[in-house]
Parts: C-alpha cells; structure tokens; sequence
C-alpha cells in the first residue's frame, strides 16, 4: 500500500524538468557536432546521411541535430518520406 506523502514542489520540477529531452540537449555538444558535419561535407560535399553517419560514427540523433541547428546543412529527402536512406546531407 502506497500512502500519499508531501512531496517539495521544486524537487518534483526539477525531477520533471531532467526527464524532458530539450534540458538533456543542453548538456549535449551540438557545436562539435555540427562542426564535424560541416568538416565532413568540406571533403564529401552531397552525400547520403546514412553514409555520412557510418563515417562519422555518429549516433543518428546526434548527425540529424547538428545537421539541423548547424545553419550550414540541408537536408534534402530525395526518394520516400519512410526511406532513411534517400536523406542527403548537402552543404547550404
């Protein structure tokens, strides 16, 4: 049996606030991944986000964010809205 308890109100927030992803992206570093991205389109301009990510041992969340937020990146869906491999990474 669970018995209800006082919980403190800002405890609880911030234990609310941990669990969303957008106060873990903050602990991320999307400028070294965009960098890297960026570094990467400099040798292979126009190229396949799956090749890309093999290649830059990236985690795909990682490569698609920093492609996003880098300013520098397009993402362009060449072939099915379902086909992760018709997205191309091609320098703006």
């Amino acid at each position: 049996m669970i018995l209800p308890g006082v919980i403190d109100k800002q405890a609880l927030l911030d234990a609310l606030d941990a669990m969303q992803p957008l106060s873990r992206a903050h602990a991320e570093n999307v400028g070294a991944w965009s960098s890297a991205i960026a570094d990467y389109l400099q040798q292979h301009p126009s190229t396949l986000l799956v090749e890309a990510q093999q290649s830059l041992k990236m985690p795909l969340v990682e490569l698609w964010i920093g492609a996003l937020l880098s300013g520098q990146v397009k993402l362009e869906q060449r072939g099915n809205f379902y086909q992760a491999d018709s997205i191309w990474l091609v320098p703006q």
